[in-house]
Parts: structure tokens; sequence; C-alpha cells
């Protein structure tokens, strides 16, 4: 633990130094003062409007930060030639993968407070109620960008920078794709629709979602802001989900993030840098 206590310290002081972070902050925090301009023009609740803007925008910008500094954390080691010197000090491969992962969710996790803080700090200029049951939703955030902060370490440990964003895009997109897939071939088939295609499409349609349930995530199932903000019913008054939900949630993102770590770390240890 000490091992990767170390590393994550040093990335973490690593990527607080990254001017992609800082440009993406800067952006994140301008934009969520131009909520105040939106919410002015409009027609609904302009407090409901900064919330609900502020937790796209934490969102959007956490993931940014999740592929690109997420996927430099291997990929600048090995390029400067450094990694050479770290492996020759009493650590394991597993222990460095594992640290580089810890490092960046406290980056990300400090960009998520810096934006619920700023969320509410323009809550309380424009005479509004702090959205605490925010915090929750940025805990459900924080966890799904750990998921996809896995899979940008997995890949940039045998890919390139490049295909490494496109394949964590390509996982984060596939993980919100999930449900919308699954529900609608629900619909379909309690409206009939489904029975009137041939046979070979139906077959083809239930069992790729079969595949995309097994390979990608469902990250779906971390998207509580709309009903943290306005609740099941459309209200704009404050709402919590339940415990036990979330709870579930956060299992998952555990066991999915362990999974991605755990096949970056063995390939990463077999890797030869020679």
């Amino acid at each position: 633990m000490r091992n990767i206590a170390l590393v994550a310290r040093n990335t973490f002081r690593e990527a607080v130094r990254e001017k992609i972070l800082h440009n993406v902050v800067a952006l994140a925090i301008a934009l969520l003062v131009f909520s105040i301009v939106l919410g002015d023009w409009s027609v609904f609740d302009r407090e409901g409007v900064v919330k609900s803007f502020g937790m796209t925008v934490a969102s959007l910008s956490a993931l940014v930060i999740s592929i690109f500094v997420g996927i430099q954390l291997l990929q600048r080691e090995i390029q400067r030639r450094t990694l050479f010197a770290l492996l020759a000090k009493p650590i394991h491969r597993w222990q460095f993968v594992l640290g580089k992962w810890c490092g960046l969710m406290l980056v990300l996790g400090a960009h998520l407070l810096l934006m619920m803080g700023s969320v509410n700090l323009i809550l309380f200029l424009v005479d509004g109620n702090p959205g605490w049951n925010m915090m929750q939703a940025a805990l459900m955030i924080w966890f799904e960008m750990g998921i996809v902060s896995a899979a940008a370490v997995l890949f940039s440990t045998f890919s390139s920078a490049t295909l490494s964003s496109l394949f964590t895009a390509g996982v984060y997109v596939a993980g919100h794709l999930i449900s919308e897939l699954n529900a609608h071939i629900a619909f379909t088939k309690s409206m009939g629709s489904f029975d009137e295609m041939p046979g070979v499409f139906q077959w083809c349609i239930e069992k790729g979602a079969v595949v995309l349930d097994l390979f990608f995530p469902d990250l779906e199932r971390f998207n509580i802001a709309s009903v943290v903000l306005h609740g099941v019913d459309g209200s704009l008054s404050a709402h919590w989900v339940p415990f036990a939900e979330v709870a579930s949630s956060l299992l998952y993102g555990c066991c999915w993030s362990a999974l991605l770590l755990g096949i970056a770390a063995l390939w990463f240890s077999k890797r030869d840098f020679i």
C-alpha cells in the first residue's frame, strides 16, 4: 500500500500541473458562470437551470479529464523513458498501474468538489438554495469516471494515445446506449412490432444486446442527476436517491473498475519495453 500511495501522490502532483487539466477546469468554471445568463434567458426556474447545467458541465469535464489525462498516465512514462527508472525500484508493475489510477481518481474527486462548490457559490449569488443533494449525483459521476479512467489505463497499456482515446470514448458511448437499447427492444416487443421483423434480425438484435451487457459496463445506472434535481414527478424540490440503489451502483462500479484494472495490470506486467 505504501508503494501505491507514493505513486498516487506523485501522479496527483503531476496531473495538477498539466495544461490540459487547467484548460478544462477554466472552461468548466466559465460555463458555470454562463449558466447565470442561461437562467435569465430561460422560461423555467433559474435555479433549476443552474443546477442542471452545472451537473452537465461537471460530468462532461470529468469525462475529458478521465480520457485524456488517464491515457497520458502511462503513455508519458513510456515515451519519456522514465518508466525504466521506476521499474528498477522495488515496486511491482501492478502497484504502479493501480497507483496511477488512484492518483487520477484523486484528481477527479478534487475536480468534482470544485465544480459542486462553484455551483453552490453561483446559487448563493443568485439567491438560490444550495444543492446539497447534488453531492450524491457527483459521487455517482465519480464512480462512473472511475470505470472510464480504468478503461483508459487499460487501453493505454497496449495501444497508442489516439486509439486509446477512441476506444475509451467508445466504452463511454456504448455504456450509455445499453439501457436505451434494452428499453427500445422491450418497447418494440410490447407494441408487437418486434415480432414483425425477420427472424434473423430479431436474433441479431437480441444477441447483440446480450453481448453489450457482457462486455460493456452499464454507465446509465450512474446517471441520477435528473432524479436528484427534478425527482420522478418532475418537480424542482430536492430529492435523494435511496441508499440501497446508490450502494448497488457503487458496488457495480467498483467491480468493473477492479476488472479493468486487473486486466491492465496483467497486460502491463507481461509487456516487454526493451
